[in-house]
């Protein structure tokens, strides 16, 4: 409680000071329907900024995908005008909470949401305040609540999204029952293999 309180007076102090876009004091408690909200979750370094007439971008290299079908290329609109803008730098290390955009089919992060930045060395990470936790704890939750992530081609997910296909995995065994099940079919097989031979050989004689 006490650890709480004074967690929530340096916020108000300093706060302004580290996020200048008016976000909420604080983030909502970490929770499963919290994280739901996002359509694709993961870890990954920014290959590249791209400025667009549209907007700009950060492209991702995935490294650990928790949530969601992601492209291993992974293109983030984002906001770099404004006191909400994200300070996105090629090299970095982020953590990703998207959504992607139903109009305009894009992926965006806001500087209000859960998107983080992994610190460096003995760079203090100021954004444990405003989550209530560090990014070590947020990174096990993830990994405990999730295991559905997959980088996948953009021409696959395009497919996907598209034709709403299943993705399925070409290395998984086919299911053909269980063992005493599939004894019962190799024996039928066999009898009905040999019932009809022998009809055969009674009328070819």
């Amino acid at each position: 409680m006490l650890r709480e309180f004074f967690s929530s007076v340096t916020f108000i102090f300093f706060g302004s000071l580290i996020f200048p876009c008016n976000c909420e004091t604080i983030l909502p408690k970490i929770s499963k329907e919290e994280t739901d909200q996002y359509t694709v979750i993961f870890s990954g370094f920014i290959k590249k900024i791209i400025h667009q007439p549209d907007g700009d971008f950060a492209e991702f290299v995935v490294n650990v995908p928790y949530k969601g079908l992601i492209p291993r290329d992974i293109k983030i609109s984002y906001d770099n005008s404004t006191s909400c803008k994200m300070e996105f730098f090629p090299g970095d290390e982020w953590l990703i909470y998207s959504k992607k955009d139903s109009v305009n089919k894009k992926w965006t992060v806001n500087f209000c949401d859960r998107s983080r930045k992994y610190p460096e060395g003995d760079e203090t990470d100021n954004y444990t305040i405003y989550s209530g936790m560090t990014i070590d704890e947020e990174i096990r939750f993830l990994a405990k609540t999730y295991s559905s992530g997959q980088t996948v081609g953009e021409d696959t997910l395009t497919m996907i999204e598209e034709d709403k296909k299943i993705v399925v995995d070409v290395n998984r065994q086919q299911n053909l029952g269980t063992p005493k099940e599939k004894l019962i079919l190799l024996i039928c097989s066999l009898t009905g293999m040999i019932i009809i031979y022998l009809i055969i050989k009674k009328f070819v004689k």
